[in-house]
């Protein structure tokens, strides 16, 4: 899908662009969650049981499904557990890394748009990159930041901290102390550690919260650029 990035100028940044891009993020989760329930749905059909005599009286008998069998896996918890939880994990990295393009080339364009210092300079460095893009958007370009939206960007280095734990521990959770991931995972009934393993697990319902946040927090980063252009075209009137 190709899209003019710079359609109906920079005050319209969510309205002419992103928000198309949100619509796939929708579409592109609720295949996820599709195909989990199409897989569960191709093993009830299309598992094979298998018989093995072992004498007159008793036999191995297992089954199987594509390459796994049921001498070594149980096959119903890899498609309710395993699998949904992987696909849950992988969806989120990729919709995640879709935000943070998304904020790196909003910076790119508030660089032009106001003459600001050179993002790939200013982003480089160590620490998080999304709370470098962060600084660059409110303090260099001086967008402004409301409680609000100031209450989402800290919401999204959470968000961050878990895609991190994700990418970083195969799904792990390892910082179990950090006060942040606490909170969010008390909060949101969506996110939850699995007691054997410390995994983190995603519920069917999170997608469609975590694209309404993303939604949520495009639409105030919107509305603070159209106010620092409003203020800048009135200083120059």
């Amino acid at each position: 899908m190709k899209v003019a990035f710079k359609l109906g100028g920079l005050n319209n940044w969510f309205d002419h662009y992103r928000k198309q891009e949100i619509e796939l993020m929708q579409a592109y989760t609720e295949e996820c969650e599709i195909a989990i329930i199409n897989a569960y749905r191709e093993l009830n059909l299309y598992r094979v049981e298998h018989i093995e005599p072992i004498d007159d009286f008793h036999a191995h008998i297992w089954t199987s499904f594509r390459n796994l069998e049921s001498t070594t896996f149980d096959l119903d918890e890899v498609y309710t557990s395993i699998f949904p939880a992987l696909n849950r994990r992988s969806t989120f990295v990729t919709v995640f890394s879709m935000l943070e393009k998304n904020l790196y080339e909003l910076c790119k364009w508030l660089y032009s748009e106001f003459q600001a210092d050179k993002v790939d300079i200013y982003l480089k460095g160590p620490g998080s990159k999304l709370v470098r893009m962060k600084n660059y958007i409110h303090d260099e370009v001086q967008i402004p930041l409301n409680e609000n939206l100031a209450a989402n960007w800290s919401k999204l280095r959470t968000l961050n901290l878990l895609r991190n734990e994700i990418v970083h521990n195969f799904g792990r959770m390892e910082n179990c102390d950090n006060k942040y991931l606490k909170k969010l995972i008390h909060e949101d009934p969506e996110i939850s550690i699995s007691k054997d393993y410390n995994e983190v697990e995603f519920g069917n319902q999170f997608f469609i919260r975590l694209i309404g946040f993303f939604e949520q927090f495009y639409s105030q980063l919107q509305d603070a650029i159209r106010i620092k252009i409003e203020k800048q075209s009135k200083d120059k009137s």
